[in-house]
């Protein structure tokens, strides 16, 4: 196996596990989006430094435990890279679970990765989790307001959340329950510009 030379969406990398809640908040956007691997004992440019890879697996299992729930099964894998280890953590995706991380001593937060972007999980994301497709694929094709809305985003992406309230013209908790169904079909696509979440047509 080799090591991947950039962070992408299904690719995170850590120089070490020290920060436990760091660790979670990466192991859970993984686990929250489609999968992927975590890779310790690399730099956030690709530049390999290692790790002592029975310290990382100790420090993970405290982790895994402490710091994510609900509980969460790993693989792992011990790459050498030269003279150097890297842990590489196999993160699984279940479409049925999703998991928040350990902030500090007192809260917890849902995590999502768009592109190679660790995110808190707003309120469009949590709730397209709860959507019930079946329902919705059928809803799309008879309900006109869905319609229109969806092309309110075609004409105006990316757009914002802050801005499709102002030109949707639509009253603001529907246009969170249409966003929410639309992101769910997989009808509307997310990317982080740097500033905030947008949401585009899927191409």
């Amino acid at each position: 196996m080799s090591i991947p030379k950039i962070q992408e969406f299904d690719c995170a990398f850590i120089e070490n596990a020290d920060n436990q809640f760091e660790v979670a908040k990466i192991i859970c956007s993984l686990a929250n989006s489609q999968g992927g691997m975590l890779y310790i004992g690399v730099k956030s440019n690709g530049k390999v430094k290692g790790v002592y890879p029975n310290d990382v697996l100790n420090q993970l299992t405290e982790i895994v435990s402490s710091c994510i729930k609900p509980s969460l099964q790993f693989t792992n894998d011990i790459i050498e890279e030269g003279l150097k280890l890297v842990v590489c953590v196999k993160v699984p995706f279940e479409s049925n679970k999703k998991y928040q991380a350990k902030l500090n001593e007192k809260e917890w937060e849902f995590f999502v990765r768009l592109n190679q972007y660790i995110m808190p999980a707003n309120k469009i994301i949590r709730r397209s989790w709860l959507v019930e497709k079946n329902s919705l694929a059928s809803a799309l094709e008879t309900n006109p307001e869905l319609k229109a809305f969806l092309k309110v985003i075609s004409i105006n992406q990316p757009i914002s959340l802050s801005k499709l309230y102002k030109v949707a013209n639509t009253p603001l908790d529907k246009v969170d329950k249409y966003l929410s169904a639309l992101v769910s079909l997989k009808e509307v696509v997310l990317a982080f510009d740097g500033n905030t979440i947008v949401f585009s047509v899927k191409s």
